[in-house]
């Protein structure tokens, strides 16, 4: 090796500053130098690879806050500042994720089942995920501005070069994803979330809904209920000081519903806060007739009575009521068939995939049931009954083929929770980490690199891969080609608008142009002004 230059250069490790003499060389038989590895252990930052690592591990597996992070760091003698944290945390994410894009083909995926599908934070780009059923583990995770086939097909073309054919894709009931999983794998096995179709399907039967609500809200009662509140004590602790209290309870109770965020349609808050009414107007008959029966009447009492009343007996409402409590149970019946949970969570990546031939007996007696009670009570139940009919058997085959290999069939996951449960874990650290105010813009700026680091608490994927390379050497020799490539990843500046709130944006609209519209001449001082107050 050739000697092109040296220098002294001082960086900073675990153990304390130390002092380096750095030689740069080319070999001169292939012309090629050190440069690189150079560059990758020291960088620009001062710091050597141990400690990017260090901050790396703290920064996104153990959810450490920027300045716990520097902290810890300065008790060791480790003067950092809060953005060469950020740096150097972001810097072990995308090394993170040029050591398994290297390893992709090391993870052995021969039998694979593709699940695929799309997450993100509202208004934003999305993160398309490719998983592998089996394992559970993220193949690879991409940034997104849709689902179309446009950006789709290339990313399932790049899959198939390095994993091969799968056994079956699991996809939402997207077209655009369909028709490039049929495009790039032809002749393969297409199956659909259970989860996604419960939820179109829940859609699709709970059309009236918003209808029941509506006419809950106009009664006005509800309003009523919510003003019940805890009475002073006032030194009072009879009958009526009691009766108050349950009142303020009862109401909490009936309102409760209403407090959750909306999980449409695996939830009907006001469908459950008119069941509550019902509960509450049949118990107050007693407090009621043991009131009377005292030559008591108790105003309070008898004014909840009254708005509870209302809101469980109005005409309207009740119509309603009744369509709908029959086909929340028709829907519930078919969501437990197809083995489909209101709400993903750990569990349901842990728990065995049932076997699909109970799966689908289950369904068609549910279905028989169904279409039995419907041709029965006729009218609405019966075309909601059809409904329900048509859409199953629309997708039979997609929700219930089995899957084989080598000519025996096993039993796979037929949801895209793992899919949906990755993107809550990138979610959790980064809300353990930043706050909520931050987790949005995180999510979107480094969503597809922490879906690809969730690997890292696979056991499949330790196993695989991390338990069979030289961490460190992999680390400090990633190529500023790769580094490239993985920052295409990262999306800058996501979910941030321009001026937050709707009602600031048209006055900020009309100003700029009536500062055109009087002034024939160019109004720069205006115009300055004009754009600081958007505060860019």
């Amino acid at each position: 090796m050739n000697e092109l230059y040296s220098y002294r250069r001082t960086i900073m490790t675990l153990s304390g500053s130390v002092d380096l003499k750095v030689h740069a060389r080319r070999c001169p038989d292939h012309r090629k130098t050190n440069r690189n590895a150079i560059h990758s252990v020291l960088k620009d930052s001062g710091f050597d690879p141990g400690i990017t690592m260090a901050v790396g591990i703290l920064r996104w597996i153990m959810d450490y806050q920027r300045s716990e992070i520097q902290i810890l760091l300065e008790s060791r003698g480790i003067r950092i500042s809060t953005g060469e944290i950020s740096f150097l945390s972001r810097e072990f994410l995308l090394r993170f994720y040029c050591i398994h894009r290297r390893h992709m083909k090391d993870l052995g995926l021969i039998v694979y089942i593709l699940h695929l599908d799309g997450t993100g934070e509202s208004g934003g780009e999305i993160v398309f995920m490719a998983k592998d059923g089996l394992t559970n583990i993220t193949m690879d995770a991409v940034i997104m501005p849709s689902e179309s086939s446009e950006y789709v097909t290339p990313f399932l073309e790049g899959i198939k070069d390095v994993f091969g054919i799968p056994v079956a894709i699991l996809r939402d009931m997207g077209i655009a994803i369909k028709g490039s999983a049929t495009a790039v794998f032809p002749g393969i096995l297409q199956l659909i979330c259970h989860y996604h179709f419960t939820k179109a399907l829940g859609k699709d039967v709970f059309s009236s809904y918003q209808e029941l609500r509506d006419s809950m809200v106009s009664t006005e009662a509800l309003a009523l209920i919510s003003r019940m509140t805890l009475p002073e004590k006032n030194g009072n602790d009879g009958i009526l000081y009691a009766e108050k209290i349950w009142i303020a309870v009862a109401a909490e109770y009936i309102l409760y519903p209403r407090t959750i965020p909306s999980k449409f349609p695996f939830v009907l808050p006001y469908l459950q806060v008119l069941e509550r009414c019902i509960e509450i107007r049949n118990m107050m008959k007693s407090i009621i007739g043991w009131n009377a029966s005292h030559m008591k009447v108790v105003k309070p009492v008898m004014a909840f009575h009254s708005a509870v009343k209302e809101i469980s007996m109005d005409p309207a409402v009740m119509e309603r009521y009744r369509i709908l409590s029959r086909v929340w149970s028709w829907f519930e019946s078919i969501r437990k068939s197809l083995r489909v949970s209101r709400e993903m969570n750990s569990g349901e990546s842990a728990r065995e995939p049932a076997d699909i031939a109970a799966i689908g007996n289950d369904l068609n007696a549910s279905l028989r049931s169904i279409t039995k009670e419907g041709e029965f009570a006729g009218g609405e139940l019966e075309r909601i009954s059809r409904t329900i009919k048509n859409r199953i058997e629309d997708h039979r085959d997609e929700l219930l083929s089995p899957v084989t290999v080598d000519g025996k069939t096993i039993n796979v996951k037929r949801h895209n929770g793992i899919e949906e449960i990755g993107h809550r874990w990138s979610r959790m650290h980064i809300r353990r980490r930043t706050g909520r105010s931050q987790t949005a813009k995180e999510m979107g700026m480094y969503g597809a690199l922490t879906a690809i680091l969730s690997n890292i608490e696979n056991k499949n994927y330790i196993e695989k891969v991390l338990s069979r390379i030289d961490f460190l050497n992999e680390f400090v020799s990633i190529t500023p080609e790769e580094m490239d490539n993985a920052r295409k990843l990262i999306r800058p500046n996501p979910c941030e608008p321009i001026v937050r709130k709707d009602r600031e944006r048209k006055p900020v609209l009309d100003a700029l142009v009536k500062i055109l519209e009087t002034h024939e001449d160019l109004p720069t001082k205006e115009v300055k002004a004009w754009i600081k107050s958007i505060k860019i």
